[in-house]
């Protein structure tokens, strides 16, 4: 009777080890899936603040370089209208 008992009680949690253990698998598998998307979420935030980054160094470069021309044309100007 007592491995009767023992053999009832192994097969319930059997049972539940069936129940429980999937549906811990589904969740951790979703919590995964959520940890991914919100990282790839934040790589995507990055990768844009790196391409607006990338762009307003080019401009900067842009108007820095037209800037100088600018001077070097006010200089050569003025030294030629000095003389």
């Amino acid at each position: 009777m007592f491995f009767d008992v023992f053999e009832m009680v192994a097969q319930v949690f059997q049972q539940l080890l069936f129940v429980v253990f999937p549906l811990q698998t589904d969740l951790t598998v979703l919590k995964l899936a959520a940890l991914e998307s919100t990282k790839n979420l934040d790589l995507e935030k990055k990768e844009g603040r790196i391409d607006d980054l990338l762009r307003v160094r080019k401009r900067t470069y842009c108007l820095t370089e037209r800037l100088s021309w600018a001077v070097m044309l006010l200089y050569r100007t003025e030294r030629t209208h000095s003389v």
